[in-house]
């Protein structure tokens, strides 16, 4: 198989990339690829599935590294001993043989070349010995680039997600049953939370609440995730009714991204909001969320009200009229 050479003369790059030196698992030449600076964004929030949001430049897009030879993976399939990387050698080598050409996905990247850096990763890991945590954290990352690109209005990215999404279910569940999860970042109950929600996505609903019952009962879970099982098993528990009253399921749209944020309440507006929410359905967070989102769907003017009592003042004349 001819290789291209390892290093042109590299280009000047944006101020928040820089360029950084691996070993060809392929031919054991270095090489240098681009990557994204630490200090070149920060996670503004998160999805229920994990998916990050950034401000500044989205470091996913370079994860995926490109080899010169065409081989692709996440830096930790770089870090390991190429003696022990290769499931089929000679299968991987004719796979190299039969794909496109990459060189272009080892230059400066949109939305659109880290998808398809992804795309090689997912089909060259097949041939390697990675965990399966690893080759499921895979393909849930290419589902939320897909998912990024098919909200741009790609219609053929919006058909790769759902099976994207059920390769990293499936891989998912062979980890938590053959590897020790309990070591991840994220730990065994992040693992099992992550089942649930792919589960409760693909609308198999009463999995998803077992493995949710899980999450919330393992003394190690975390008490981020547990308030994520607690919202979205609450969702489940919504959509597998709403899902057999309506006699078929249908895929729910994207959840929405719950950013941290801290408000500034009185003490007795957080032991008001406390009761009322501990005595219904709904959890503080998801009163306040409520109220902004009812403001801005009436279309409300904001800037009529000069302080918080005018506008406090306002909402409970409206709500009396009609007599809540």
């Amino acid at each position: 198989m001819a290789h291209p050479p390892a290093n042109r003369a590299a280009p000047d790059l944006p101020g928040e990339l820089f360029w950084k030196t691996f070993k060809d698992p392929i031919t054991l030449a270095e090489f240098r690829t681009i990557q994204v600076k630490s200090s070149a964004y920060n996670v503004r929030s998160r999805d229920p599935d994990f998916a990050p949001h950034y401000e500044g430049i989205n470091p996913l897009w370079y994860g995926v590294i490109i080899s010169p030879s065409g081989f692709a993976g996440e830096e930790s399939v770089y870090r390991r001993s190429p003696k022990l990387l290769f499931r089929d050698r000679g299968a991987l080598l004719n796979q190299l043989d039969e794909m496109p050409p990459t060189a272009q996905l080892r230059e400066v990247r949109d939305l659109q070349r880290a998808c398809e850096s992804y795309t090689v990763a997912l089909q060259i890991v097949e041939h390697l010995r990675v965990p399966l945590h690893e080759a499921a954290g895979l393909a849930l990352k290419a589902s939320w680039l897909f998912r990024d690109w098919a909200e741009q209005g790609h219609e053929a990215a919006a058909g790769l997600v759902p099976m994207l999404r059920g390769v990293a279910l499936e891989r998912y569940l062979a980890a938590y049953e053959k590897e020790d999860t309990s070591r991840l970042k994220i730990g065994g109950s992040g693992v099992a939370y992550l089942i649930a929600e792919l589960l409760r996505e693909q609308g198999r609903f009463d999995e998803g609440l077992r493995w949710f019952s899980r999450v919330k009962t393992d003394k190690t879970t975390s008490s981020e995730i547990k308030r994520l099982a607690d919202n979205q098993m609450e969702l489940c528990r919504q959509q597998r009714a709403s899902a057999k009253e309506a006699g078929t399921y249908q895929r729910p749209p994207r959840e929405r991204a719950k950013e941290r944020a801290v408000y500034q309440l009185y003490r007795d507006q957080v032991r008001w909001l406390t009761n009322r929410a501990e005595a219904g359905a709904l959890t503080d967070s998801a009163i306040l969320r409520a109220v902004v989102d009812g403001l801005e769907q009436a279309g409300v003017d904001l800037s009529r009200f000069a302080t918080e009592e005018q506008l406090a003042g306002w909402i409970a004349q409206v709500l009396k009229a009609h007599e809540f």
